[in-house]
């Protein structure tokens, strides 16, 4: 890998390889539809396990980390300087990868908190809000050490799409409570799908949004037609949809 585009890289590899393994889930989960007893003394590859597989490895295997791929590539460009590290973001990258591997295998094996979308066991919860910090480490010096003044609008997204998803993450699988992941009754129902929603009202479209707002200007070959418009539809995005998360 060239040292400049190193954690770009990683990152494209890694959304790469677990969009295969993810699409093999699915069609295994698909194929139960048209003939449940296919695969059904296969126990780590039944439909109630490979349905959560398929899911977190689309989410957390191919699709964010495609698009991290993406903000690891264009934050140097508009902020006009080199990625704090590329140390930081390739091991970043390969800590991501175990941490999917482990949540998968977990689940496989039965160990889930059986909580969609918050299916991973507690320890690996840890290795989620982890990844996502030294990611959020890594964008955060890399904007400290910028020689743009103006923060382009894909910087404002990317970057509160990192950080409120860790901390909706910690809430949404209620990690300071290890011994069940969960609270009882109404009140862990609305932490879950508080947290279930903004997966991808905080996360998966911040993120998208971000990488659209970088690449129109470049195919139309024109500028943003109003940075305090694209501005003020972040800030109607961040305020408004966490709300209707809950």
């Amino acid at each position: 890998m060239q040292t400049s585009n190193a954690t770009a890289k990683a990152f494209t590899l890694t959304s790469a390889l677990w969009f295969a393994a993810a699409t093999s889930m699915g069609m295994i989960a698909a194929g139960y539809l048209i003939a449940p007893d296919l695969l059904a003394n296969i126990e780590f590859i039944h439909f109630g396990r490979v349905r959560p597989m398929h899911v977190n490895a689309v989410l957390f295997g191919f699709v964010t980390p495609g698009l991290l791929a993406a903000a690891f590539y264009y934050f140097p460009k508009l902020l006009r300087t080199e990625l704090y590290s590329h140390k930081l973001g390739v091991f970043s990258a390969i800590f991501w990868n175990i941490t999917v591997a482990s949540g998968l295998i977990g689940i496989a094996t039965g160990h889930t908190q059986g909580r969609e979308y918050a299916e991973l066991a507690w320890p690996v919860d840890i290795m989620v809000v982890i990844s996502f910090s030294l990611v959020v480490l890594n964008i955060l010096m890399t904007i400290r050490q910028r020689k743009e003044s103006i923060l382009f609008v894909s910087i404002w997204y990317a970057t509160a799409a990192m950080v409120l998803t860790s901390i909706t993450y910690c809430l949404g699988n209620v990690i300071w409570k290890p011994d069940t992941g969960a609270l009882t009754g109404i009140p862990d129902a609305i932490l879950l799908w508080f947290y279930g929603h903004n997966i991808f009202g905080l996360l998966l479209t911040p993120m998208a949004l971000a990488l659209a707002y970088y690449v129109l200007p470049i195919a139309t070959r024109s500028p943003l037609y109003s940075h305090t418009l694209s501005l003020l539809g972040f800030w109607s995005l961040i305020i408004v949809y966490t709300h209707i998360g809950t």
